[in-house]
């Protein structure tokens, strides 16, 4: 079962990715627990 195709998951994977590193800041994560963020950014 191929949900993703190579070519789908190349156009994908980097805005994925930067979605993942600027959306904790963005949504305010980690603001109670600073060990959450810490986690989230590496």
């Amino acid at each position: 079962m191929k949900f993703v195709t190579k070519t789908m998951h190349a156009y994908l994977d980097y805005p994925v990715a930067i979605a993942l590193m600027v959306l904790p800041f963005l949504f305010g994560l980690g603001s109670t627990q600073p060990l959450a963020w810490q986690l989230s950014v590496t």
